[in-house]
Formats: C-alpha cells, sequence, structure tokens
C-alpha cells in the first residue's frame, strides 16, 4: 500500500529523532573529549573505586571498605587544585595521575604489590600504595577526581585522590596488616606493570614519607602505637610512574 507524503514525512522525522538521541547518550557514556565515564560520572567513579579495592583487600584477607563521605570530601577539597603532591593531612593518602581511566589508576596501585616483600614485610617507597589499599586496619575511604589537562597544577589529566582512614602504613604493624594474596599470585604478576595504562602515582604514607628515609622507625616518639607519627621534619616525597622515580618538593 502506497503512503502519502505526510505518512512517510513523519516516518522520516522518527528515524532522524531515534538517530539523535543514540548520538546523546553515546556522548554522555564517553564523556567530554572521549574522557573514560569512570571519571565524569560520579556514581561510576565512586563505583568503581570502592568494588575495585574491597575485590583487591578481599584477595590479601583484608575487611570491606566503607565510602566515608568526609573523607570524600576532604578528598575533593585537595584534588580541586590539581597539585600532584599530598596533603599532608590527618589521613593515609593515594594519588594518580593521567591514567586513562580509574580501574587504571587502581591497578598501579595494587599491582605494586608484585614488589612488596610479604616475607619481610615492611614500608617501601615502591609499594606504598598497595600497602595502604589493603591495611587491615583502615576500614573507610572516600575519592575524588578532577581534569586537570588545562590547568597550570603539576597534575596532568585526570586527577585522583582517595584518602583513608585509619591511615595505614605504620611502621611496626605491617605483618599483621599486610598480607599475601590467598590465590597465590601477586596482582602484579603474568599481568601490566605497575603504572600501566600511563600515568604516575604519589607514594602512600607512613605518617609522612621522606625519599631518603622511606618511614620514620617505630621507637622515635612512640609514635607508631598511637598510630601516627608527629614532631619529625619532612621534605620530600616519591613520585612513582612507569617511567622510573624522581624525588619532588613538598
Amino acid at each position: 500500500m502506497t503512503q502519502d507524503p505526510q505518512q512517510q514525512q513523519q516516518q522520516r522525522n522518527a528515524i532522524v529523532t531515534t538517530t539523535v538521541a543514540t548520538t546523546t547518550l553515546g556522548a554522555v557514556a564517553t564523556g567530554a573529549a572521549g574522557a573514560s565515564a569512570d571519571y565524569t560520572n560520579a556514581t561510576r567513579f565512586k563505583k568503581t573505586l570502592l568494588d575495585g579495592s574491597n575485590a583487591v583487600r578481599a584477595n590479601h584477607n583484608a575487611s570491606a571498605l566503607h565510602w566515608n563521605d568526609t573523607l570524600a570530601a576532604f578528598a575533593e577539597d585537595w584534588v580541586k587544585g590539581c597539585g600532584f603532591r599530598h596533603s599532608n593531612g590527618p589521613y593515609g593518602e593515594n594519588l594518580a595521575t593521567n591514567y586513562a581511566n580509574t580501574s587504571a589508576a587502581l591497578a598501579a596501585w595494587a599491582n605494586e604489590a608484585a614488589a612488596f616483600d610479604f616475607q619481610d614485610p615492611g614500608f617501601s617507597k615502591q609499594t606504598g600504595h598497595f600497602s595502604q589499599l589493603v591495611w587491615k586496619g583502615t576500614t573507610s575511604v572516600g575519592c575524588a577526581r578532577k581534569d586537570c589537562s588545562a590547568s597550570e597544577g603539576s597534575a596532568d589529566g585526570w586527577y585522583v585522590v582517595c584518602e583513608y582512614s585509619p591511615r595505614g602504613n605504620v611502621i611496626g604493624a605491617f605483618e599483621g596488616n599486610v598480607q599475601a594474596a590467598m590465590d597465590g599470585a601477586e596482582e602484579g604478576e603474568g599481568g601490566n606493570s605497575a603504572g600501566s595504562g600511563g600515568g604516575q602515582s604519589g607514594n602512600g604514607r607512613c605518617g609522612k614519607v621522606s625519599a631518603e628515609n622511606g618511614c620514620i622507625e617505630a621507637h622515635k616518639n612512640g609514635a607508631v602505637a598511637r598510630g601516627a607519627v608527629w614532631g619529625l621534619k619532612w621534605s620530600t616525597l616519591l613520585v612513582v610512574g612507569s617511567a622510573g622515580w624522581a624525588a619532588v618538593g613538598w
């Protein structure tokens, strides 16, 4: 049956409307300028980090973290300056910048497990993100992210900051808080190396990290018994990336 011109025009309009709607949804899913939805969608960002972190923790016999809005607000306040350096705040802290997506940033932290010495556990400048990530005594996390591509700050691309409470990387407490993977293989074995997917990450801290000394020894000020380190002067932190490491001031 031959359709009249009005019916044909209505069908053409319907096709055009459907095409435009699909294109718009695609743009929302990928984000502006092709950014991962892990970054552009707040719900997905939170879920990716929380679920991914808890999967890694479960493999290291650590209980699941709970999202904490106070920690997230602290991270949000810090990340907006686009300065790739530690906040010197009261929490444990992991940083990552210029990774393709949130999962790649998290994997860079987790993959440091391949370099962690589970036979003689302790703080290392190369494994501080991992040890904070799986620290059994840590119960809460809150994270934030910002696109720093056009910023004059030291962060580049998407910048991720996660805050942890109670903070980990306490000298003298590694043996009970950082356990080997229950499946017998660490995250970095046979897979992507730390720093895969581009980007770099700011080292997890023991109190605060000195590039020269690592973490402060347990006996100083009796601080570790109280879960922190006080009264000490620090000048550097370690930046870890796929191309190696460099000490920078803070």
